[in-house]
């Protein structure tokens, strides 16, 4: 019979194998779903979007970003009637969203729920909707 010493580095390798295969297998990535854009922070003064002021029209403005379970994205901006969008691909890696459209990626900070663009002295956080 081998010696105990011997197996258990190989055992220890097997099940870390295991939790990796398990991890892939665990189904939906936990930053699938829609965000709304809560604050923006630019120069040190913050700003609520459901705070800002409402257009003659009564429309607010209003940020929503959708990570697509299939790494696709779409960026949806309304202001003041105004309306413009921008699709591209995301991915998860170590925390981090990576959002590309073109030529451009932009890395957000991402932690139970709440996704942190940083850029250009501008912060805008986004919250996950819950349903």
């Amino acid at each position: 019979m081998k010696n105990l010493s011997s197996i258990r580095p190989r055992l220890l390798l097997l099940c870390a194998l295991c939790l990796l295969f398990l991890a892939g297998c665990s189904g939906k990535n936990q930053a699938v779903g829609i965000y709304d854009l809560k604050t923006i922070v630019r120069d040190g003064t913050t700003l609520e979007v459901n705070q800002l002021p409402q257009g003659e029209d009564g429309s607010s403005f209003a940020v929503t970003l959708d990570l697509k379970e299939d790494g696709t994205f779409s960026l949806d901006l309304s202001a003041l009637g105004d309306t413009s969008s921008m699709t591209g691909v995301w991915e998860e890696q170590s925390g981090q969203i990576l959002l590309t459209s073109g030529s451009n990626t932009l890395s957000a900070a991402w932690s139970d729920g709440v996704l942190t663009l940083a850029q250009d002295k501008q912060t805008l956080t986004f919250q996950l909707r819950t349903e």
